[in-house]
């Protein structure tokens, strides 16, 4: 099977230092050129997760990623760290996306 390059495309893994359970404590991001999202997981404190795709369209592509992910994380409660489409796919393939997406 042919591997299918992704052009222009980065993975992120956020890690968000809070215990509110409204909010998600780990995002795994695939973000466009734009530095937008174009698909996000989302997981809970809880176990339980969201997924957002060009489907959910009114959840993805609403802020960017800031150009330096080093800069960013210098203190405060997100640390965010590039992965690869690997490690992306590995995170999106524990959960039944279709019965998670928003």
């Amino acid at each position: 099977m042919a591997k299918i390059e992704v052009v222009n495309m980065k993975y992120y893994r956020t890690h968000w230092k809070q215990n509110n359970s409204e909010f998600p404590t780990w995002i795994f991001s695939e973000v466009g050129k734009d530095r937008l999202d174009t698909r996000r997981l989302e997981i809970f404190n809880n176990g339980s997760a969201k997924y957002f795709d060009c489907r959910t369209p009114f959840e993805i592509g609403v802020s960017q990623y800031p150009e330096n992910i080093d800069e960013f994380n210098d203190g405060g409660e997100l640390f965010i760290k590039e992965i690869t489409l690997e490690e992306f796919e590995e995170a999106l393939s524990h959960y039944d996306l279709e019965g998670i997406r928003l």
